[in-house]
């Protein structure tokens, strides 16, 4: 495993242990809260995936992983911590695909972001509701349907949710790698 991953993946149990914690920050009582009083968890809410686990994923979704999110899924947890209410576990995707075959993971017409990135820029653009970037997977829920996205081809991480005519999404962090980082931060 390559060795940035690793010093990542510290950081995130130490951000947790440290926390006393291991769920998504949106349930997290925070700094205002006597944290001896309440019964947080003591480790990850879920455990790590498994290889057959990953590989079934990654199966069901016609694509693999990008390495880093499958070394976080198999090494640190299958989701359940992190920005936002947390990051979706492989469960959502395998569950997404199975049995949402006209919702958001897969539409009709699949779409290749590439082309709007190179039309509209990376700060802001739109898609319509009928079109869905081919493997752009939610990373994590912010709530009031607002999600936080990784492009699977390019790497990037978005955030998105309804725009005036469509899907929206804007530029959240250039890899998965740097979004992690910020929210560490």
């Amino acid at each position: 495993m390559d060795e940035n991953y690793e010093e990542l993946f510290a950081r995130i149990r130490t951000r947790c242990r440290q926390q006393r914690w291991h769920g998504p920050d949106m349930h997290n009582p925070g700094a205002d809260t006597d944290l001896e009083s309440f019964p947080l968890q003591t480790d990850f809410e879920y455990a790590p995936a498994t290889e057959a686990e990953l590989a079934t994923a990654e199966e069901q979704l016609g694509f693999p992983l990008p390495p880093l999110l499958r070394a976080l899924y198999g090494n640190v947890a299958n989701g359940g911590f992190g920005p936002g209410y947390g990051l979706e576990g492989m469960r959502g995707y395998t569950h997404a695909v199975d049995s949402e075959p006209d919702g958001m993971w897969q539409r009709d017409r699949p779409i290749d972001l590439s082309i709007y990135l190179q039309r509209y820029g990376l700060e802001y653009f739109e898609f319509p509701w009928y079109v869905w970037p081919d493997r752009l997977l939610i990373l994590c829920p912010w709530g009031c349907g607002r999600f936080s996205h990784l492009d699977c081809t390019s790497g990037r991480v978005f955030y998105g949710g309804a725009g005036q005519d469509g899907y929206a999404l804007s530029t959240q962090a250039l890899s998965l790698y740097e979004w992690l980082d910020l929210w560490l931060k």
